[in-house]
């Protein structure tokens, strides 16, 4: 007899490595995923473009990603120049639209879950967008070909069961099934 496990539960995929272009340590990738909101990871251009990378330990079906960025209702913030003023803060936005989510299997992409595109910062305090993903792969990587990348938070979610060993395992029970129904074909036949 052939036990399938069902499919797991989709759950938050915690990252084994969190990497980024140059930065100032202040500002360093670990802040994208360590669940405190108020410290935010930057990433500065490198060669015109900057990138943000999560990786980790396996593959799994990733379903959708969860960025939370924050935006000030109070104009004025000393330790942060986009907090300084509506116009810096303008400029801030801009600079951290048009950001590519995308999975990558290694060095390979496996697809892009959209791009990362910040809307009514200026009339809500904190801004919470969801990509879905659907697809399989090791890497999550934020890309940008100019300007730099800012994330308060990132949440990766999905499954531990691959899509493609699901398909495996459904191939299997199939072909099975099929051989089983050939034998007893072959059964009655020879019967009479």
């Amino acid at each position: 007899m052939i036990v399938v496990e069902p499919r797991s539960e989709e759950a938050e995929i915690t990252p084994t490595t969190v990497r980024q272009g140059p930065t100032e340590e202040t500002n360093s990738a670990i802040h994208a995923v360590d669940k405190d909101l108020s410290r935010v990871a930057i990433t500065e251009p490198d060669n015109g473009a900057c990138w943000l990378k999560l990786e980790f330990d396996r593959t799994y079906f990733i379903h959708k990603v969860v960025i939370y960025f924050p935006f000030y209702t109070n104009w004025y913030h000393p330790n942060d120049w986009c907090a300084r003023s509506e116009a810096n803060f303008r400029d801030c936005v801009d600079t951290d639209n048009n950001v590519d989510v995308s999975v990558y299997q290694g060095e390979v992409k496996q697809g892009s879950c959209g791009t990362l595109q910040l809307t009514y910062g200026l009339e809500q305090a904190d801004q919470i967008y969801t990509l879905i993903c659907n697809t399989e792969g090791d890497t999550l990587t934020l890309s940008k070909s100019t300007g730099n990348i800012a994330i308060a938070e990132i949440v990766v979610t999905g499954t531990g069961t691959s899509a493609n060993t699901l398909k495996i395992v459904c191939n299997l029970i199939l072909g099975t099934l099929l051989n089983l129904l050939n034998i007893f074909f072959i059964i009655i036949l020879t019967r009479t």
